[in-house]
């Protein structure tokens, strides 16, 4: 938004989540990572997460984003 980088910490999330092999791990990831604590880490936590609830072809992935933008809410 401002032109600045994206948080370590949502970049760590990311990694973390392409790296998973299985739809287990990336759901335990999802539902285990800590909530970012800054406005800007929040905002981009929260698009990431409902991007992610639109593109995901699985329920169960879907509840746990959901989930984790309740929250981060």
């Amino acid at each position: 938004m401002r032109n600045a980088k994206a948080s370590e910490s949502i970049k760590e999330f990311t990694a973390k989540i392409e790296h998973a092999t299985s739809e287990e791990q990336k759901i335990t990831i999802i539902r285990n990572f800590p909530v970012p604590n800054t406005k800007e880490d929040i905002l981009e936590f929260m698009i990431l997460a409902s991007t992610n609830i639109v593109n995901s072809a699985n329920d169960n992935t879907t509840e746990a984003w959901q989930a984790k933008i309740e929250q981060t809410y």
